[in-house]
């Protein structure tokens, strides 16, 4: 996507924000201590991190109504965690769905990295459908950069996805002297969790699944935000999960 049309497609996104946020501050169901966006819908929290002195928190979001739909990511900072300070809106859905109502998709879920350099990079899902076959769709993930956490890189694609499964919802990390990514998936039978191997960020290179559900979850999404990036944990939660661990993949 070219940046200046990225940058508009952001701006519009913040206008509607700053346009409905006054009246949104007075609603009586509006959280003291839990976070909310100003306005819109929010989904799943990504991207926690320290960075700069400040903790980043990244959020899917629709900022045209209290719904699911188009999904854009949110940001906010803090210094304890507690307090937030609202930042623009980083993340917008595909130029292809913005133009083309019977689409659907976006910026789905991701993790973001420290890098080597101090950049914090952001890798996510990106996600692009049809509204009224949910069959018709495909995945893809993607990556961005930052040296100030607020100005964004324009991104690059760096793995594809199968057309029609699920694959999403990256958890990047750094063991061992490589990085590693973990992808859930849609498997030949039933949901799964890929690993991809990397020393660069750029080129990823393919290790196989990492475990495999025992048996079909509906709904599944692979979400990883949760995993804490020390391989023991890891173990305990897929054991505890019942889950096969082929350890000579991680």
């Amino acid at each position: 996507m070219e940046r200046n049309l990225m940058q508009l497609n952001i701006q519009r996104a913040q206008e509607e924000i700053d346009r409905k946020k006054e009246l949104v501050s007075k609603g009586s169901m509006r959280q003291e201590y839990h976070f909310m966006p100003q306005a819109g819908w929010m989904n799943d929290p990504n991207g926690l991190i320290c960075f700069g002195g400040k903790y980043h928190f990244f959020y899917q979001c629709n900022p045209y109504g209290a719904f699911w739909d188009c999904m854009y990511w949110g940001h906010a900072v803090s210094q304890d965690l507690i307090h937030w300070v609202h930042l623009p809106v980083c993340m917008e859905p595909q130029q292809e769905i913005l133009n083309y109502p019977e689409l659907v998709g976006g910026a789905f879920s991701g993790t973001a990295l420290v890098d080597e350099e101090q950049k914090l990079r952001l890798f996510f899902t990106r996600h692009i459908g049809k509204r009224r076959d949910r069959t018709a769709f495909r995945e893809y993930q993607v990556m961005t950069e930052s040296r100030d956490g607020l100005n964004w890189e324009r991104e690059s694609r760096i793995i594809e996805g199968p057309e029609g499964r699920d694959f999403r919802d990256p958890k990047v990390f750094y063991e061992n002297g490589e990085y590693k990514m973990l992808i859930g998936i849609r498997g030949e039978e039933h949901p799964a969790i890929s690993l991809y191997k990397s020393y660069n960020l750029a080129q990823w290179t393919y290790c196989g699944e990492i475990f495999e559900e025992q048996k079909e979850e509906e709904n599944f999404s692979g979400k990883l935000e949760a995993l804490n990036r020390d391989t023991n944990l890891m173990q305990s939660f897929w054991m505890t999960a019942g889950l096969r661990i082929p350890r000579n993949l991680i």
